[in-house]
């Protein structure tokens, strides 16, 4: 039974949420006076469930599948149009809202701590060679990519912060170090991979005196471990 209490409280917060963001989208709009202004067959809080609720079908089937599979459904490009009306930084305050709407219900801890993994992971965007901090000049033509990083509460299953980066511009540690700072809630054990590994890094969890497990390169790399004469 407590799984499936979880399971509805999150999405009881995730409607909340939603609600709350539509009582203030034109903040968060291209044109805050006429977009979503006018009744249309996607409204505002259907475009971010929509979004949220993406699988791996073709876009056409992820609309008819979410609307109802009748002539009403509105078309993909339909949906494109009013997605695009939305800015970027409407979608962070709605997934930082959540984050900590839902802090409460976190409650599976080891030994009274928060286990949260750190990782990154690439993502291809559209072309965009204009793009400084996102447009890679390999191949014949480039390619545009970000880097996702986030911060994942093992034990709850939730993803607790997250930092897109231009691959260009990429710096998971300094990510790390952002999120760091950003985290407010129980006492957390942070873990993250050998890209991590950095005395800048360190310093940084300990003046915020947080618990870390970082996996380090081998000795004979030329990672930290490397600088040091440590016994067999």
């Amino acid at each position: 039974l407590m799984p499936d209490t979880f399971l509805r409280d999150l999405h009881s917060t995730l409607e909340h949420c939603i609600s709350e963001f539509d009582s203030i989208h034109s903040l968060f709009c291209q044109n805050p006076e006429t977009d979503f202004s006018r009744k249309r067959k996607i409204t505002f809080p259907d475009t971010c469930r929509f979004l949220i609720e993406l699988q791996s079908k073709s876009l056409p089937n992820e609309v008819m599948d979410f609307f109802g599979h009748t002539k009403a459904a509105p078309t993909a490009s339909a949906y494109i149009q009013q997605q695009q009306k939305i800015l970027t930084d409407g979608w962070a305050f709605l997934f930082h809202l959540f984050v900590s709407e839902t802090s409460h219900l976190q409650d599976s801890l080891y030994r009274g701590y928060r286990l949260l993994a750190c990782d990154g992971s690439d993502v291809n965007i559209s072309r965009n060679p204009t793009d400084d901090e996102t447009f890679i000049r390999e191949g014949q033509k480039g390619y545009n990519m970000i880097h996702i990083n986030a911060l994942y509460d093992l034990l709850n299953h939730t993803y607790c912060d997250q930092l897109v980066q231009g691959k260009k511009k990429l710096h998971e540690r300094k990510a790390l170090n952002t999120m760091d700072d950003r985290y407010h809630g129980a006492p957390a054990i942070f873990l993250a991979d050998r890209g991590y590994e950095s005395f800048n890094v360190f310093a940084h969890l300990i003046s915020k005196e947080q618990k870390f497990v970082i996996r380090m390169k081998d000795i004979n790399s030329n990672g930290i471990l490397s600088a040091y004469a440590l016994p067999d």
